[in-house]
């Protein structure tokens, strides 16, 4: 699994360009609302799922994420 930690630009773009099968990004790492990053992410080949890092929880970050797995 790769963890982005990078802003994202154009999602759909970075998507289409990747050769991961399984991503994690923060949600502050990516603009624009569920809807529209859900869409992008369909779009490209990705199913979507929001959930709160553990690991980010353990640190007292900020821990909202998309995983992302390839269909």
């Amino acid at each position: 699994m790769f963890t982005e930690t990078k802003k994202i630009g154009n999602f759909y773009s970075y998507l289409k360009a990747t050769k991961e099968n399984e991503i994690v990004i923060r949600t502050t790492l990516i603009e624009g609302g569920w809807y529209d990053i859900e869409s992008d992410a369909q779009a490209a080949g990705f199913n979507i799922f929001r959930f709160m890092n553990p690991e980010y929880l353990a640190r007292h970050e900020f821990a909202e994420c998309y995983k992302l797995i390839r269909k």
